[in-house]
């Protein structure tokens, strides 16, 4: 579990040696004379192919306290240059030296040469990619065609819950778990995405799966959820059953949130802010802003940045600290609010039938009488709308209330709930411009508009805000107003509704005006003009490559784009090429609209205009339905690339 910390039970490092004769590591099979394994014909053309992963989790006794012992054995056969940059390194969690208990790494050469390292070639590193420290090896010497086989053994906090996971983008040729326990406790397992069940035995669970395949990242696919994998737990003592439910982890986590440290300056910010004849909207809305404005997030995991006194005081905090404080600003402005802890979408799915510490979660709070959102660690989102990686997942909800004297908060009950999502017209964004073009000068003048409301409008906002000065700006202008072009010359630029506080807000979309000239649309064939209309709108997604589908389809959010585009035709020219703008795509399932894609133009007064509209109102959708998606998004992307021909009139 992530950012805050749940311990059952506290152990020493002095202990660490004192069981190692009884942990299940030693059950390990290290070959005294290891030789090459042999391939079947399916494998012959992969980069790499994990011939073994085996894992044994352990839970120890000793004396009134437990530990963990956790095996890891893995054999590797390399049979590429990149799965030699891929592989030539062993990272093993890391604590303390007293920690690792047992490593063997050893090569074994396309020629069956055996080589063995030791420990000297260890490094500890801090906090790599945000995941924790670690032991690093270096293994050298590695040849394609050549295997790679190492086990370490190592302590740490005792282990009450955790997940597994053995797919990745690399086959798998066997691979099994064990988790061991004493005889007086239990745990309880769950498998995903077809990994085989776990068999109970008397003091353990085990489960064992072969060929399990490789499985690549797609686009627009929540990856790491689709992984093959297996959940465990605790469940029983001698004095209690249940151990982990979903009221106990909202118990856990509001002694964690309702420290008594940071309440009397919590207090003083609230008076200081004057918010007491405000709605509860007023005042959530100037708690977020004070608290977005002020306080600075930090990565580090020293003690002081999870003190909301310390935050108070020095406006600065990790992510973890950051939540407590926004608990204590809200509790003491006796606003009634719940918790949600959220896991977002890409990287883990919260099982409503399995109740367990979410190991990535993102904190958010809700306020029923306003039916909205805050969510503290996303800067460029204000009191509304829930993240949109966190919309349509199931969520852990901590329902607080304050008791009859209206002083302290208690933990009213824990839940699962959904969050809720935006609607796709709440999601919206759309062009309208004016164009027009220079047959002496090749050059075409753009006058535009670019509005954004919801997601779009909460990203847009907040990267205009972040990059509105100098070169900043220039590489913003480029990014949301002419990626397609490279060559504009503005005229003028000027972005309404900039303010933090319009992202709240319904109604009150970004919008990005500009005036721009360029000679990137236009350009002469004899006598002919080829205008590429479609720059206008920017660079669009592309789905082109046609591969089988594997994982379903996972977007950001529902969303609608509407382009109204007006082209002024020269006098005394032609257009042509309409054709490639008539375009409809309409997608239903069981008689409700899942997407569409539908362009159109007509010629009025001499001036093309087109119309474009592209809707998705769904943003998870079966991978049955992956082809008339790509189909919608690659629409829009031809449309990108539309090059239309404005020829001269012939006289009489």
């Amino acid at each position: 579990m992530s950012k805050l910390f749940v311990t059952f039970l506290f152990f020493c490092s002095s202990f660490y040696n004192a069981f190692a004769q009884l942990s299940e590591h030693h059950n390990i099979n290290w070959e005294i004379s290891p030789k090459l394994h042999p391939l079947d014909e399916q494998y012959q053309q992969e980069s790499a192919i994990i011939i073994k992963d085996e894992r044994v989790i352990e839970l120890v006794p000793v004396q009134m306290q437990a530990v963990s012992v956790n095996t890891v054995h893995k054999i590797i056969k390399i049979m590429d240059e990149s799965a030699i940059e891929n592989y030539n390194k062993v990272y093993i969690p890391y604590i303390s030296e007293e920690q690792l208990l047992e490593l063997n790494v050893r090569t074994i050469s396309k020629e069956g040469k055996v080589i063995d390292f030791d420990k000297s070639k260890l490094k500890a590193l801090e906090n790599v990619d945000g995941k924790g420290n670690f032991h690093i090896f270096a293994i050298e010497g590695i040849e394609e065609g050549g295997e790679i086989e190492y086990t370490y053994t190592i302590t740490q906090m005792a282990q009450y819950f955790g997940s597994e996971i053995f797919q990745t983008d690399v086959p798998v040729m066997e691979a099994s778990i064990k988790i061991v326990y004493p005889g007086a406790i239990n745990y309880t397992t769950k498998s995903y995405n077809g990994f085989p069940d776990a068999v109970k035995r008397f003091n353990y669970h085990y489960a064992a799966a072969t060929n399990i395949p490789a499985m690549q990242e797609e686009e627009q696919s929540a990856f790491s959820p689709n992984l093959m994998r297996l959940d465990f737990k605790i469940d029983s003592n001698p004095q209690k059953q249940n151990l982990i439910s979903w009221r106990t982890i909202g118990e856990t986590y509001f002694k964690q949130f309702n420290m008594s440290k940071g309440s009397a300056k919590a207090s003083k910010l609230i008076r200081n802010l004057k918010i007491n004849k405000l709605s509860t909207e007023e005042k959530v809305q100037a708690i977020e802003d004070y608290l977005k404005n002020n306080i600075t997030l930090t990565k580090s995991s020293k003690e002081e940045y999870g003190d909301p006194n310390f935050i108070l005081k020095n406006n600065t905090s990790n992510e973890a600290g950051l939540i407590k404080t926004y608990f204590k600003c809200l509790s003491a402005a006796k606003i009634r609010f719940n918790v949600l802890i959220c896991a977002n979408k890409y990287k883990l799915h919260i099982d409503k039938d399995f109740a367990i510490y979410p190991q990535q979660s993102d904190i958010i709070f809700y306020f029923p009488e306003v039916d909205a959102f805050v969510a503290p660690t996303y800067a460029n989102m204000r009191l509304g709308a829930a993240p949109c990686l966190l919309e349509g997942t199931n969520a852990i909800q901590l329902r607080t209330d304050y008791n009859s004297s209206n002083r302290l908060i208690y933990l009213k009950g824990t839940n699962l709930r959904r969050i809720s999502t935006l609607s796709p017209q709440q999601n919206f964004a759309s062009v309208i411009a004016n164009v027009s073009v220079s047959p002496e000068n090749l050059k075409a003048k753009v006058d535009l508009a670019h509005s954004f409301q919801g997601h779009p409008g909460y990203e847009v906002r907040f990267g205009y805000l972040m990059n509105k000065e100098g070169e900043d700006l220039e590489n913003f202008k480029q990014m949301i107003v002419t990626s397609a072009l490279e060559d504009a010359v503005y005229e003028n630029f000027e972005v309404l509704n900039e303010d933090m506080t319009h992202s709240g807000k319904k109604n009150d979309p970004l919008v990005v005006k500009a005036t721009f000239e360029t000679d990137g649309m236009v350009e002469s064939a004899g006598d002919d003009l080829l205008v590429s209309i479609g720059k206008v709108i920017g660079k669009q997604s592309e789905l082109y490559e046609d591969k089988e589908r594997i994982t379903d389809v996972t977007t950001r959010h529902p969303r609608v784009y509407r382009h109204e585009i007006s082209l002024e035709i020269p006098k005394g020219y032609n257009c042509k090429g309409l054709d490639q703008l008539e375009c409809e795509h309409l997608i239903e399932e069981d008689g409700k609209l899942l997407m569409r894609y539908i362009s159109h133009s007509t010629i009025q007064d001499g001036v093309l205009k087109i119309v474009i509209e592209e809707e998705y109102h769904q943003a998870e959708m079966d991978k049955s339905q992956y082809d008339n998606y790509r189909k919608c998004v690659n629409a829009a992307a031809d449309f990108n690339k539309a090059v239309l021909i404005l020829s001269p009139e012939l006289s009489n």
